[in-house]
């Protein structure tokens, strides 16, 4: 592998709609996880009316903050790669009409990434 050159990439390439889409994925995933605490204690307060072990109810919502933060970075982590794939497209197409737009036309056919969804 010595001697190959390191691509390094840039993952925030238009940050506005990266972290706009990162935001909407995260409010939604926070109604979820609202919608999941609250028919968690509905169920706790009404259906098992208050029978169960006040050690486990605590074991229970440490837990479930520790699934919601790991799901929290998954998601971000996630949504940020996305979006780079559809950001990623955008700039170099910009990149390739601006100089075009200059009178610099390529002399060889625009490569893009096998896995865009363009």
């Amino acid at each position: 592998m010595e001697g190959q050159p390191r691509i390094r990439r840039k993952y925030l390439v238009n940050k506005q709609f990266q972290l706009g889409y990162t935001g909407i994925i995260l409010v939604v995933q926070c109604l979820v996880a609202l919608t999941v605490g609250l028919t968690v204690s509905w169920f706790y307060l009404f259906v098992m009316d208050r029978r169960m072990v006040s050690d486990h109810n605590t074991a229970f919502f440490w837990h479930l903050w520790i699934t919601i933060l790991v799901v929290t970075v998954f998601l971000i982590i996630w949504s940020i790669r996305y979006t780079h794939t559809i950001a990623g497209f955008a700039h170099k197409l910009s990149i390739v009409l601006r100089e075009a737009s200059e009178g610099k036309i390529p002399d060889n056919p625009v490569q893009f990434r096998k896995k865009d969804p363009f």
